[in-house]
Formats: C-alpha cells, sequence, structure tokens
C-alpha cells in the first residue's frame, strides 16, 4: 500500500479516530449470503502491502456481526495465490445460492496489457513479465465464476502503465484501471478509486482510507446520507455517498470512490447502529500534489509481454490432460472441468462431447460406490452366511460386488470420452 511513502497531516491536533476494529453487532441475519474477504499483506516476491491484513479483518467482521452472514459462510483470506483465490470464490458462489455474495480485496492489483482488464494479484506473483499476469485473476474470471448476484470491494491503488510495464511501489497498491466500466447482470463493483488516481493509506486508523470508511459507513455512519434522515438501515447507495464525502473531507487532494452497476441494496437494518463521527475533526491527509512515488521503487525491468490473442472464455487453447483430475491450457494454468465446460457450452459439436465425457464419469464414480458396497456387504454378510446359512443378503452383496465390473466398464469410457471432448473443446476456443 503505502510503507515508504510520506504523507503530512495538517490542520489542528485532531480527536481520536473511531475504530472500525471491534464488532458492531447489529443483529441482522443474512443466512443465505456468502463472502469471501481477501487481504495479502505479504507478498513473497513483491513490496509488501501495509494494512491489507487489518483491512480484511474488519470486513470480515462487516461481513459475520453487521450483515449476519453465518460465519461457516465467510471465508477470510490473509494471503493466497490464484489458484487458492479462484478455489475460494467458487466455493462461496456454490454456497451462496439464493443469497448475495460478496467479494472484498485488498492487495496489489494491475492492469492487464491486453485489454486493460483489472488483474487481482496473488501473494506468489514475482516481477517477471513473464509469470506476473499468470499468478494474477482477472475481474472478468471473478465475476464468471461468481456469477451476477456479486458485490465486489476493491481496495487497489493506480501505478500502473498498462502494455508498456508496471511498477512494483514499494508499500503501494496497485491499479484500479480504466477498465471499470457498467458492470453485467446484477454485478456490483466498489473501487477505492477513480483511473489514474492514488488509493491512499490512512495512518490514524492504520487502515486503507477507502477501507476504513466503508467499513465505517456499514456499521451506521452512512445511515441518512442521502436525504439527512436517519432511518435506522444503510443501503449501498448511502455507503458510496457518505466515503466520497468523508475521503474528500479528509483527503481534499483527490481520491474518488466509484459503485458500479447493480440495483439498490440494503446492507443493513438495525437499531444498533453507530452515528458517524464528525468528519471535520478527523486527521487530514497532506494537500498539494497528492501522494509522492518513491525513486527507489523497484520497476519490472521489461514491460508486461503481450500474450496471445485470447480466446472467448480467456482460455487458451490447448488444454490438456495433466493425470490425477487435473487439466492445464496452453499458458500452463490449471482449468477446472466446471470452468471448461462453461467455456464451451452452447456448441452442438462440444456439448455432445461433454455429454459423453459427464457420462463416463458418472459411470466411473457409481462403479466406485457400488464396489465399495460390495466389499462391506461381502465382508459383513459373508460371515453371517456362512454361519448361519441366511443367504437372504446374498443378492444385495452379489450387487454390490457387480460394482467392480461397472467401475471397470467407466474407467475405459472415460480416457476416450474425455480424448474427443478436449479435442472438440479446443478446436472451438481457438476459433477467432
Amino acid at each position: 500500500m503505502w510503507g515508504a511513502m510520506f504523507l503530512g497531516l495538517s490542520g489542528p491536533a485532531p480527536a481520536a479516530t473511531p475504530t472500525v476494529d471491534v464488532p458492531l453487532r447489529s443483529g441482522a441475519s443474512s443466512p443465505r449470503d456468502a463472502a469471501v474477504v481477501i487481504g495479502i499483506e505479504d507478498y513473497a516476491f513483491l513490496p509488501d502491502v501495509p494494512h491489507a491484513a487489518s483491512d480484511a479483518n474488519a470486513l470480515y467482521q462487516a461481513m459475520v456481526y453487521t450483515r449476519g452472514i453465518p460465519p461457516e459462510r465467510v471465508e477470510l483470506l490473509r494471503g493466497g495465490n490464484r489458484e487458492q483465490i479462484l478455489a475460494a470464490i467458487e466455493r462461496a458462489s456454490s454456497a451462496a445460492s439464493g443469497g448475495q455474495l460478496w467479494i472484498t480485496f485488498a492487495g496489489h492489483g494491475a492492469a492487464s496489457p491486453d485489454d486493460g482488464d483489472l488483474l487481482l494479484v496473488g501473494d506468489d506473483a514475482k516481477p517477471d513479465p513473464g509469470v506476473f499476469v499468470s499468478r494474477s485473476v482477472s475481474l472478468e474470471e471473478i465475476l464468471g465464476v461468481a456469477g451476477s448476484n456479486v458485490t465486489v470491494i476493491l481496495d487497489t491503488c493506480h501505478a500502473g502503465r498498462g502494455a508498456q510495464g508496471t511498477d512494483l511501489v514499494e508499500g503501494a497498491r496497485f491499479a484500479v484501471p480504466a477498465f471499470v466500466a457498467e458492470p453485467s447482470g446484477g454485478a456490483r463493483i466498489w473501487t477505492a478509486a477513480r483511473p489514474s488516481e492514488i488509493s491512499q493509506p490512512y495512518e490514524p486508523a492504520s487502515h486503507g482510507l477507502f477501507t476504513y470508511f466503508v467499513a465505517g459507513a456499514l456499521r451506521g455512519w452512512a445511515d441518512g446520507e442521502l436525504d439527512g434522515v436517519p432511518d435506522g438501515a444503510v443501503t449501498l447507495s448511502e455507503a458510496q455517498a457518505f466515503v466520497s464525502r468523508a475521503i474528500a473531507t479528509v483527503h481534499p487532494a483527490g481520491q474518488t470512490p466509484a459503485l458500479e452497476g447493480g440495483g439498490e441494496l440494503e446492507w443493513v437494518r438495525s437499531d444498533r447502529l453507530e452515528v458517524a463521527p464528525d468528519l471535520a475533526v478527523l486527521p487530514k491527509l497532506g494537500v498539494g500534489g497528492g501522494l509522492p512515488l518513491p525513486s527507489t521503487s523497484p520497476p519490472l525491468p521489461l514491460p508486461l509481454p503481450r500474450p496471445a490473442p485470447a480466446s472467448r472464455h480467456k482460455i487458451t487453447p490447448p488444454v490438456s490432460y495433466q493425470g490425477r483430475g487435473v487439466m492445464a491450457d496452453g499458458s500452463g494454468r490449471t482449468v477446472g472441468l466446471s470452468e471448461l465446460l462453461r467455456a464451451t457450452q452452447g456448441y452442438a459439436s462440444t456439448d455432445q462431447a461433454a455429454k459423453r465425457y459427464q457420462t463416463a464419469l458418472a459411470v466411473r464414480t457409481t462403479g466406485v460406490t457400488t464396489s465399495l458396497l460390495g466389499v462391506i456387504y461381502g465382508g459383513i454378510y459373508g460371515a453371517q452366511i456362512m454361519q448361519s446359512g441366511d443367504r437372504s443378503a446374498l443378492p444385495l452383496a452379489f450387487a454390490g460386488l457387480s460394482g467392480f465390473g461397472v467401475w471397470g466398464i467407466g474407467a475405459a469410457m472415460v480416457p476416450k470420452a474425455r480424448e474427443r471432448y478436449l479435442e472438440a473443446a479446443n478446436a472451438k476456443l481457438s476459433e477467432p
């Protein structure tokens, strides 16, 4: 985020900064919602991001205690690589059926050199043009996994040069680039800053400036922000309006949060909400020119390479089977079967091959299950039959043992069906 950078505080001695680190227990309940809260503070090969862990902790508490999402439906990642981030989002997306999915991210971000899409950088990314992009997750991928009923909250900041290369600024969060347009469907994207703006730290609170006021807004500080009449509820529109006003008050040099997409959404309704602090007495960030970038920032040595033309669904053909149920695309990225099926659905050639492949997998799974039953019943009833002569369970034992045959049939079907499906899928993915 900000590390070696310096921001002066101006004005008279401020009052104590209200905390957002103590849970606000609203009593609300959102049993169908799910959330993934990501805060990557420690990067193995890139500058660390101070306060990202604190930001994640505050938003985790907001999800559990204020929104009222059951804790087992909220996943907190204090670090994570590309695969771990996508896996967590996929789990949460499945759990949030019928509810709202929330995804928050504090850490490094950058613009894709190919299409400007936002990349959220995993904790194992290196300042190496050959691998940087491949260890990041694009917003398009996230929305593809998460679906339309999702709200994404991003505290990242701008320090990139797009296709000309990206500087990794020590202590800084990367860019929210110009890609952030109106999301499709009901998805909402809430970002810390407009393109070309810096998302600042707020050291008096040990948080990002944006996250601090987001967490406060969701505690009740935004109640009545739009019409001046508190009603015991906070909507996302009220929260966005409050965060914008608060940041403009304490950071006049400029940082403009943006909430795009979706319709109105009530975050919480409760009689336990907090009253907003007097923004006028909070510590101000230095005025005049914004945040200076240090001259010692470690740059990427070369421009980020322009990847091969992207396929229709961000899967680079050819996709190949790696063994043990793992598939990878042409860039070496692991591709799940569900992702590949989504990417190729709707075409007669791939749908037919996919159906045969899934049938083969189902036959093999059925064989495994029934053969296990055969082992169990064969062992349990075998001794009983020998001792008592009671043969009533014999057909059940034989039925279970027949599963070995089904297993063998399925095991023989799967490789050929998989080969034919991958052939059809790669042909479709390679089309211009």
